[in-house]
């Protein structure tokens, strides 16, 4: 199939002077991003010289920059100190039920980088492996105040649970919770392992864009219709049948019912445990024990973030209505169990 590609497009460059124009303009504006991804990367280079002190690490320093950002204000804090009683909630459930999870991307940041929250985010993330995550399914299934439901998003074709509050059809409220599933690389190497994921994992977004056009409605913050997350669950399911089965797992891999965000990749289970802990908000979570790596790798997490601004929907949240989502979440945070002591 490659060399088709390779021998129409090789036709085209000789029979078309208007294809032949085109790409010289993609390969000319590809080389301006290029120049400008290299100015930025020296203005930073400069930026951090300036505050750098002699004798002290330049690891300390953008870490004391972070940290000195001011926090949220307004509308925004108040979600974020929502989500962060949610969070607490669910920290409470695992306890009590003995469920392994950690804290991950944005929140996993906000902890190792700000000690809480990105003074800009407005989410909060965790992570479980399958097992853990079926068993908070079965906890939700019976709490009166939370529930999980599942999202869809058309644009991006993106999949995932949220543990949100059960009374509110659009919450300002909820926890991302990824699903992580397990695979033994070792008999046909991480490679061969991950190109085999990865092709089901296409051709599962592409049932998707099939299913999602008998869908009963358009998704996007809209939490699913029982019928139309049976669809797309089905055919995770399906799916998941065909990837390789995890008999001695050593690594970790995004679940096909988990946001799709890019940048996917193979997690090695020894850079997930033992779990360590970090401090988010003054609370204690437990985080990947290799997240400095993941962090540098994924984030380049001590340099300049591409926005200072929410990812999400605290910006079109009514002042009004978080304030009395966030009153009524106070009033239900009566779990007994480590950190309750302390008022957010």
């Amino acid at each position: 199939m490659k060399s088709v590609r390779t021998f129409l497009k090789g036709l085209c460059l000789k029979v078309s002077p208007a294809y032949r124009s085109i790409r010289r303009l993609e390969a000319r504006t590809e080389e301006l991003y290029r120049q400008l991804d290299r100015r930025f990367d020296k203005l930073e280079d400069v930026f951090w010289y300036a505050h750098s002190a002699p004798d002290i690490p330049l690891s300390q320093t953008k870490r004391a920059f972070f940290q000195a950002l001011p926090a949220a204000e307004g509308t925004l804090r108040d979600i974020q100190q929502g989500n962060c009683l949610l969070l607490r909630r669910f920290r409470h459930i695992c306890e009590e039920n003995n469920i392994p999870y950690w804290i991950s991307f944005g929140t996993l940041l906000g902890a190792a980088r700000h000690g809480g929250f990105i003074p800009w985010d407005d989410d909060v993330d965790v992570s479980l492996l399958r097992e853990g995550f079926e068993k908070i399914r079965e906890v939700l299934s019976r709490d009166e105040a939370f529930a999980l439901r599942s999202y869809y998003d058309q644009e991006g074709r993106y999949y995932l649970y949220k543990m949100v509050p059960a009374g509110y059809d659009y919450p300002s409220f909820w926890i991302d919770i990824t699903i992580w599933d397990s695979v033994d690389t070792k008999p046909l190497g991480k490679e061969e392992v991950w190109r085999r994921i990865t092709r089901i994992r296409e051709k599962t977004f592409r049932e998707f864009g099939t299913i999602e056009k008998g869908f009963q409605t358009r998704y996007h913050s809209d939490p699913l219709s029982p019928d139309d997350g049976r669809k797309l669950q089905a055919a995770v399911d399906r799916n998941r049948n065909l990837l390789p089965e995890p008999r001695k797992p050593d690594c970790l891999y995004r679940s096909l019912d988990s946001v799709y965000l890019g940048g996917e990749t193979l997690l090695e289970l020894s850079e997930v445990f033992p779990l360590c802990r970090l401090t988010f908000e003054g609370e204690e979570y437990p985080a990947p024990c290799g997240y400095e790596r993941y962090l540098t790798e994924v984030y380049r997490y001590l340099e300049f973030p591409p926005s200072f601004s929410p990812g999400h929907m605290a910006a079109d949240q009514a002042e009004e209505k978080v304030a009395r989502e966030l009153d009524w979440i106070r009033s239900v945070d009566r779990p007994t169990g480590a950190g309750n002591e302390n008022s957010v």
